[in-house]
């Protein structure tokens, strides 16, 4: 059986999820999210993506021992012609232009983490909200 790879891109570290979360996977990679400033256009978000996809991309090689071809559906082995798709998902979630940005240039299916949002009123007008993890989609 191969070994199961997610890698994520986020501002929350794997230290942190659930156990239910962290369930499935052999090997978790985690990149800290980008700080994206408000006031930059989207080329400026843009360039940002391509060199988080470039880093996500060297880390996927690093784990599989050879350099890899993003094809739409697959993760294939630049040399081996090994597909990797069944063993490697990436999650990509945090400000909305770079993860759009990110995902359309990884141009490969990516999985978003889904939660159950828990609000209580702690006080008048002050409210408490927990998110707990449900599946991946």
């Amino acid at each position: 059986m191969s070994k199961k790879y997610l890698f994520v891109v986020s501002n929350h570290p794997v230290d942190k999820w659930s156990t239910e979360q962290k369930a499935g996977w052999d090997d978790i990679t985690h990149l800290p999210f980008p700080n994206v400033p408000p006031e930059w256009d989207r080329e400026q978000v843009k360039r940002l993506a391509v060199y988080y996809v470039k880093m996500l991309i060297s880390h996927i090689q690093m784990k599989v021992g050879e350099e890899v071809i993003l094809t739409g559906n697959q993760i294939l082995g630049k040399k081996s012609r090994k597909d990797y798709s069944e063993m490697i998902s990436i999650s990509v979630q945090g400000e909305f232009t770079f993860t759009c940005e990110m995902v359309k240039l990884l141009n490969y299916p990516v999985i978003f983490p889904t939660t159950e949002r828990i609000a209580e009123e702690v006080s008048p007008g002050i409210k408490r909200q927990v998110f707990k993890f449900s599946r991946w989609r």
